[in-house]
């Protein structure tokens, strides 16, 4: 899990913040600490990663060489959960109380959102996703494929060979 560099890490009686126990990165660099140490009562170990954006405090209950990389794919289900939640299907807005229903909703947008993940990804390969002052793209390859979807939805004139090339990326 991702830790605060505020947080108070001991080791061996010696109590400090973590960002005390992990300085001295360069960027892009990772370390893991040697040993475990107690945060919030818990036996862990402690990663580091330096980015262009600042530190990466990981803790983890089992010692992981590639936690970043777990890390990593864990994100990618976030992405997944404020896309069903407030990025494009609203899910928590649903009146849904039976789980069997409900599990059916959620497989259902899961498969949508793989969908317009997929439509943004080939739609990119032909027109580039716009990269913002900030360094970040403009949208998502979710929200550009969902955006690419709706365009298509909304327009009752769409040729069908367009839909179908929508179809064949899913």
């Amino acid at each position: 899990m991702r830790i605060k560099s505020n947080f108070k890490a001991t080791r061996k009686g010696k109590t400090k913040y973590i960002k005390e126990w992990c300085r001295g990165l360069a960027i892009s660099e990772t370390y893991q600490l040697d040993g475990t140490f107690i945060v919030n009562e818990a036996e862990v170990y402690l990663s580091v990663s330096r980015t262009q954006k600042g530190y990466i405090y990981l803790a983890s209950p089992v010692l992981l060489e590639n936690v970043f990389q777990i890390y990593k794919q864990r994100w990618e289900i976030e992405k997944l959960f404020k896309a069903l939640k407030t990025q494009g299907f609203n899910l928590e807005n649903t009146k849904l109380t039976e789980p069997d229903k409900m599990a059916k909703l959620i497989a259902l947008c899961a498969i949508a959102f793989v969908w317009c993940y997929k439509v943004g990804e080939w739609k990119h390969q032909k027109i580039k996703i716009r990269v913002c002052s900030n360094g970040h793209n403009e949208y998502s390859f979710f929200r550009y494929g969902l955006l690419e979807i709706k365009k298509l939805l909304n327009n009752p004139m769409a040729k069908e060979a367009k839909y179908n090339q929508k179809i064949k990326v899913l």
